[in-house]
């Protein structure tokens, strides 16, 4: 339990972070579809999407691209000069990842939900639902989802204790890399015909890539923290 404590309240600022983001991303989705579905007048047959739970998973991804690092270079440096080792730093930084990304999977089930709701009450039956995302939160994709994110946070991570603000470049490849993979899905798009998973041909893209960030990630993650050693 004091290990616990301890990680929480030294990474407490990357913690609220993505409190923060998850909060705000989630109210301007759950508002702005609102305001949107209340502007359009079009006579065309109408749905509704669950805007709020989407702009919570971009949170997610952009916190695991951007922000997920930040301060890691001073908490490694604290931890190790107070006498842990570097394979107990990695360990806990692994379980808070996945204590955090666990988290936000059940904020955003709980505002998926909540818009469920909205709909039942304001919109069905004159308006079908767009996109079901309920089959996102059952153990399979929660667990490749969980799993792939907290991978690519350590990756980024041990990059950042090695080469300091240079690992954007690498996060800014991957990232604009995705976009990119995300505009020619029409061009792969019969390779992934086996899924069974509904929800759609751009989350299937990712749980591929996010595998193979996986496998990549935990082995040299691990490698280069090994070897790091602590500056002043």
């Amino acid at each position: 339990m004091k290990t616990l404590k301890r990680i929480i309240y030294t990474n407490r600022g990357l913690i609220y972070l993505n409190l923060i983001m998850m909060g705000i991303m989630g109210a301007v989705g759950f508002f702005l579809h609102d305001i949107i579905m209340a502007f359009d007048k079009s006579d065309e047959e109408m749905t509704v999407f669950p805007m709020g739970t989407m702009c919570m998973l971009l949170a997610i991804i952009f916190f695991t691209c951007f922000f997920s690092h930040q301060n890691g270079l001073h908490v490694f440096n604290m931890t190790v000069s107070m006498g842990h080792t570097r394979k107990s730093y990695f360990i806990e930084q692994t379980v808070l990842r996945v204590v955090i990304i666990l988290a936000d999977q059940l904020i955003m089930y709980g505002m998926y939900h909540l818009e469920l709701l909205k709909f039942e009450k304001f919109y069905y039956p004159r308006y079908s639902l767009e996109l079901d995302m309920s089959s996102m939160f059952t153990f399979k994709p929660v667990l490749m989802i969980t799993l792939a994110i907290v991978c690519f946070c350590m990756i980024v991570l041990a990059l950042s204790l090695k080469f300091g603000m240079k690992a954007n470049a690498f996060v800014a490849v991957v990232y604009f890399g995705v976009i990119i993979l995300m505009t020619k899905i029409d061009m792969i798009a019969p390779y992934f015909k086996g899924i069974q998973w509904d929800l759609g041909i751009y989350m299937r893209a990712l749980y591929y890539v996010f595998t193979v960030v996986f496998i990549i990630g935990i082995i040299v993650s691990g490698f280069i923290i090994r070897r790091q050693q602590v500056t002043v």
